[in-house]
Formats: structure tokens, sequence, C-alpha cells
């Protein structure tokens, strides 16, 4: 699991030291293993200088390492974690937002420090850079095994729909004054197009599951 770059008191010029120290050790890596991936979690901490910061060197580490598949990640407060109980603690948990949607592309969470809608602008920055063609074709060149390839093709499609969908959710987030409020933390209630949401994805067990149901339980269970 690698952290995005330039967190809080690193700063750009000691980020790109740790880039290029991350960058040699995947190099060295790769020399032995043919497909790595390196996990990144999007927006634990950091001003939004910091986080322009972070995502430039994220961009630079994805570029002099395109044999690396990134996978980038919205952090999602699951009961029993260090972030659950810090989320909760400062009012940043969508208390409506049922368990189903706690996984991208979904914010569960109000972003510390930036709006939803900057928030999933960061986001669709650093995926627009990582799934260009240029980026594939660099990924292509870094390996001659079929399958790897293959793999590479597959996973920027994925992730160019995984895109596609965060455009979607900053699109509705600028045009829709109660699905913003709600993720903004003003307004409670859940929005209808969660709703309908969570019922095509339970398909014909919708029914089975009322909108009372849908609703977390945040609390631990009594002993």
């Amino acid at each position: 699991m690698v952290g995005l770059f330039g967190q809080v008191g690193v700063g750009r010029s000691r980020g790109a030291e740790k880039v290029e120290q991350l960058v040699e050790h995947f190099s060295t890596l790769h020399r032995h293993v043919p497909y790595l991936q390196a996990n990144f979690l999007f927006g634990i901490e950091g001003d939004a200088d910091e986080v322009e910061d972070s995502i430039a060197l994220t961009k630079r580490f994805m570029s002099r390492t395109p044999f690396v598949w990134p996978v980038v990640n919205i952090p999602h407060p699951f009961g029993g974690t260090r972030l659950f109980e810090r989320c909760r603690a400062e009012g940043r948990i969508l208390t409506a937002m049922p368990f189903g949607f706690y996984y991208s592309p979904y914010l569960v969470t109000v972003p510390e420090h930036d709006s939803p809608v900057a928030y999933y602008e960061r986001l669709i920055d650093l995926f627009t850079h990582f799934t260009a063609p240029t980026m594939l074709a660099a990924r292509l060149a870094s390996s001659v095994h079929p399958f790897i390839r293959l793999v590479h093709r597959v996973r920027t499609q994925v992730k160019r729909r995984r895109l596609a969908a965060f455009r979607r959710l900053a699109l509705r987030l600028r045009a829709d004054s109660g699905f913003r409020a709600f993720h903004d933390g003003s307004d409670p209630r859940l929005p209808e197009v969660y709703h309908h949401e969570y019922d095509r994805l339970l398909g014909r067990f919708a029914p089975l599951l009322g909108r009372d149901d849908r609703r977390p339980v945040l609390d631990p269970a009594p002993v």
C-alpha cells in the first residue's frame, strides 16, 4: 500500500525524493516480478496546496513506472477502523448512505479539505492521467508477456469506465442542489438517485429491503 505523495509536512521537494526512491525500488522488483501493483489512498489528509502537490507527485510516479498498475482507492470508514472513529468523531460520515455504497466510485464521507465536487475533480484529473492512451502505450511497451499486455488493456478499459462514473457524479453534484447538500453534510436525507441505484443493485430482491432497513447501523451491536 502506497499513500499519495506530498502529505502534510513533506512538501514537493521532499516528495520528489520519495518518488525517486520508490521508482528505484519498483524498478528493482520489476526485474524479478513481471507484474506489479501499487495501491493508493486518495484524500486522507492535507490542505488544498498539499493535495495538489500530492497529485503532481503521484502522476510523476505513474509516468516513471508504467510497469506498475496503480489502484487509486477512495477511503471508506468501515467499522472498527481508525478512519471510522475519526470520521465519526468529526461528524463527516454520511449516516444515511447504505453500506452497499461503501466502494468506489461513491463518497460516503464529507471530504475533510475539499468540497465533494473538488474531490471528484481531483480524482478525474488523476484517472485521466493514468488511463490516457500514452500511458497505455507505455505499459504495453514495458512488457513482452502477451497476458500482461492483455491485462493492461482490460484494466485500462475498466478504469476508464470508473472515470466516466466520477464524471457523472461530479456533473450531478454541480447540477443538483439536493444531491450536493447531501454530500456536503447539510442535508441528512438520502437522495432518490441512491434509492433507485440500490433497487437496481438488488434487482428482484429490492422489495425485501425497505428504505428504513437500508440505513446503516453505525453503533456497535450490544454485547
